[in-house]
């Protein structure tokens, strides 16, 4: 017989779970974009570098700015 069900999550609290998420993936993030500006260091016209790059800060401003992080958002 199986276990009783949790009750499904508020909004907020899916909201704090998404929350947290974007700020587990943050690190890794930051990560690529560094491996990203290097190569366009070496190679200015890498445009796949260039677009990758630029997704990733769009990602990070938007999100940031969803989740409260404001000063994130306007760095990005």
């Amino acid at each position: 017989m199986a276990g009783p069900q949790e009750p499904p999550l508020s909004a907020r609290e899916k909201i704090a779970r998404l929350r947290e998420t974007f700020v587990a993936q943050l690190p890794e993030r930051i990560a690529q974009m560094r491996i990203l500006f290097d190569r366009l260091r070496v190679v200015p016209s890498d445009q796949a570098a260039a677009a990758d790059l630029h997704r990733l800060l769009h990602n990070i401003k938007g999100t940031g700015r969803s989740f409260g992080f404001h000063q994130l958002g306007a760095a990005a």
